[in-house]
């Protein structure tokens, strides 16, 4: 069963989502960083 926490605000989130970005950035600068051009 899922718990369903109704007090929770955006700013418990900050954490968490900074992280998830920075983490994304990084991936997507290494994925253009390794991009082929010319074998794809």
């Amino acid at each position: 069963m899922i718990a369903i926490q109704n007090n929770l605000q955006p700013e418990d989130f900050k954490n968490k989502l900074t992280r998830f970005w920075e983490l994304s950035a990084k991936k997507i600068h290494a994925i253009e960083a390794n991009y082929d051009q010319k074998t794809n």
